[in-house]
């Protein structure tokens, strides 16, 4: 026969854990910008994301033109911004899986799964960026007007876009000069970490209470 106590606790675990998380994208819609450029290799491209909550960040993505195939092998980066640390890296060919739930522009973005989730603190930034290791076509990869871009609440956009030749996969620290093309080249797939409700503290606080009556007995 369970005591009381456990009664109790048993009774408060659906409180405690009926908190739930939702998959989501950094970007989700926005038109290309028009160009008939190509993308030169050697460079690495990225741009300033900051979250307005706390994100668990779960996997990178690289944008597929027609969802047919990559040109190549891309490599992926995160970064604290403030430190150009770099908190992430993946790579990204044509056997990773499409999302096939977002598509603009006609093409979709292969994700690869961190090995490691990255928890990215509200008001903090960090940078998102792609090593180009081959010259690409305009119509291989994708730059967004910058005013058309959707993002997911959780995460604050700027228009605040890098670039660095280096020759490999480094933070990239100079400003991008155009004021329009918004590298969506790479998306990130992430969940929002939820913040306790006043329903949970106070659950929290009843098994402590629960906790230390027991001792006393």
């Amino acid at each position: 026969m369970k005591s009381p106590h456990t009664t109790a606790t048993l009774a408060l675990l659906p409180i405690l854990f009926s908190g739930t998380t939702q998959a989501a994208t950094v970007f989700t819609s926005g038109s290309e910008e028009a160009n008939n450029t190509v993308l030169t290799a050697g460079v690495t491209m990225g741009y300033a994301i900051t979250p307005t909550t706390n994100l668990q960040l779960n996997a990178l993505g690289f944008w597929d033109a027609g969802s047919d195939g990559l040109p190549a092998a891309f490599q992926l980066g995160l970064w604290q911004s403030s430190t150009e640390t770099l908190l992430a890296s993946v790579t990204i060919d044509s056997t990773d899986a499409l999302d096939a739930s977002l598509t603009v522009e006609g093409g979709q973005w292969r994700y690869e799964t961190l090995l490691s989730p990255i928890t990215l603190t509200s008001g903090s930034t960090y940078t998102l960026g792609f090593f180009n290791p081959v010259e690409m076509s305009f119509s291989d990869y994708l730059f967004f007007n910058s005013f058309t871009i959707t993002s997911d609440p959780a995460v604050s956009l700027s228009l605040e876009r890098y670039a660095i030749n280096t020759g490999s996969l480094s933070f990239p620290s100079f400003p991008f000069v155009s004021i329009d093309a918004y590298p969506g080249q790479v998306n990130a797939q992430f969940t929002v970490i939820p913040e306790p409700s006043a329903t949970t503290l106070a659950a929290l606080g009843t098994l402590a209470l629960l906790k230390r009556r027991r001792r006393s007995i």
